[in-house]
């Protein structure tokens, strides 16, 4: 099992777990808009670089009190790289956009995310290649 939370006491979250109740909840959101499949994907997605021993053994070390380094362990462009890996093309067609807009709601879902950054490198490239 790959943690995603623990709390404060000690209990763990999966990332399985996690993964499905944010997809519900994202899906449940966005049904109004009849976009609850497409939020429901990004909810699956958005943490799967979670699944990693790697964020295993931060996660704990945090935990611990141990000194580890917020965001030295990037977990949130593993879904955004399957998005655009697997559905993205130099077609420019409607799967393009689709799976753009889901890459970078997966890929910002911490916060501010530039397209395109201070030295004019795209975005997702850049985050594409620091996630292992």
């Amino acid at each position: 099992m790959h943690i995603a939370h623990i709390d404060n006491y000690g209990n763990y979250q999966s990332c399985r777990d996690h993964s499905i109740g944010t997809a519900e909840i994202a899906g449940k959101r966005l049904g109004g808009i009849y976009l609850e499949n497409t939020a429901y994907l990004a909810g699956i997605l958005h943490d799967a670089g979670k699944f990693s021993v790697e964020f295993d053994n931060y996660i704990k070390a945090a935990c611990e009190g141990k000194n580890v380094r917020r965001g030295s362990v990037i977990h949130s462009f593993a879904g955004c790289s399957y998005m655009l890996n697997k559905y993205h093309s130099s077609k420019l067609d409607i799967a393009d956009v689709t799976s753009e807009l889901i890459a970078y709601a997966i890929a910002a879902h911490h916060g501010l995310f530039d397209c395109i950054n201070e030295n004019e490198e795209f975005g997702f490239t850049y985050g594409r290649n620091k996630q292992p």
